[in-house]
């Protein structure tokens, strides 16, 4: 703690009034040899001061205070007490200079420096309180890391990675402890997933850059990276060809009913027998066209057209047969 401001000056002061008070004549000054010796203490304390040397400077005021007993040396010894950081002892000092000295020459200093004590001490106290807390949380927290890292020995025992991998995690979660990441360092080792152990030893070596595994994380980052330079290159992967849609299925056009063998001999039957019928009667016409003319009169008359008619209605029927 720093040096309470005007602490020498009252120290100064205080020295002024206690030497006055011990002057040969003063009707408050005690013996003679107790008056010189006080003074020499206070002569004493004064160097020690200098020195820094508080624990000197408050048993050379304690001693002087025994022979002259004078309100101004508790105050004195308070404020060395403060000067040295102990704020419980100074706090006693002044208020007992108060309870003696109410309204001496130090009283308006005095409760200001009480005043000021009782809120630092204050705060003091509810910033210890508060990491009291802090730290129970954080062993409760712990608690609960070592019982995942147990876990995850056990999975770890059993080839269970994943699981081992998950515990590890929780347990980092829980509380931040850079050997937990070493232990998932050696699982994905374990595991044979080189690269994701290296970035996590390497990770262990940025949380815990002095920590007692460093040395033995380096080298086996450095051993890991040899193996997988030896390693051979992945596959690549061929490119997949592009799926082609899945065709819909397409409704068959209708088919034009395909006849019965029955059917076709029926219908080849009637054309060859209009064929027939018209050969037959042209064949009529040929036989009339070229039989003896015995009674012939010489004059044209019906028998005479006969075979052109029969020549034509054979070829009509030839035609249907045919067409």
């Amino acid at each position: 703690m720093g040096r309470p401001r005007g602490s020498i000056g009252w120290l100064v002061v205080i020295a002024a009034v206690l030497s006055a008070l011990l002057l040969p004549g003063s009707a408050l000054a005690q013996s003679e040899a107790a008056k010189q010796q006080a003074r020499a203490h206070m002569q004493q304390a004064a160097a020690y001061l200098k020195a820094k040397a508080y624990d000197k400077v408050v048993e050379e005021y304690q001693a002087a205070y025994q022979l002259v007993p004078k309100p101004g040396f508790l105050f004195n010894i308070g404020l060395t007490y403060e000067q040295a950081g102990e704020k419980q002892k100074a706090l006693a000092q002044y208020r007992w200079y108060l309870k003696l000295e109410p309204n001496g020459k130090a009283s308006t200093e005095a409760r200001a420096r009480v005043t000021a004590l009782e809120r630092e001490l204050a705060a003091e106290a509810e910033t210890a309180a508060e990491a009291e807390r802090a730290k129970a949380e954080a062993e409760k927290r712990r608690v609960v890391a070592e019982s995942h890292v147990t876990a995850a020995n056990q999975h770890r025992e059993a080839k269970e990675w994943a699981k081992a991998r998950e515990q590890l995690t929780a347990a980092f979660r829980e509380h931040p402890e850079p050997d937990y990441v070493y232990q998932l360092a050696e699982v994905y080792r374990l595991e044979e997933d080189l690269p994701k152990a290296v970035v996590e030893y390497e990770r262990y070596r940025e949380l815990a850059p002095t920590g007692p595994r460093g040395a033995e994380a380096l080298e086996k980052i450095a051993a890991l990276k040899r193996e997988l330079a030896l390693a051979p290159p992945p596959e690549t992967d061929k490119p997949t060809p592009p799926v082609a849609p899945t065709a819909q299925p397409v409704a068959p056009s209708p088919q034009p009913p395909t006849p019965s063998p029955d059917a076709a001999e029926e219908e080849d039957g009637i054309g060859w027998w209009w064929v027939g019928i018209g050969a037959a009667v042209i064949a009529l016409g040929v036989v009339a066209d070229h039989a003896p003319s015995e009674a012939t009169n010489g004059e044209l008359d019906g028998l005479d057209f006969l075979p052109l008619g029969l020549y034509g209605v054979g070829g009509t029927f030839m035609a249907i047969g045919v067409f």
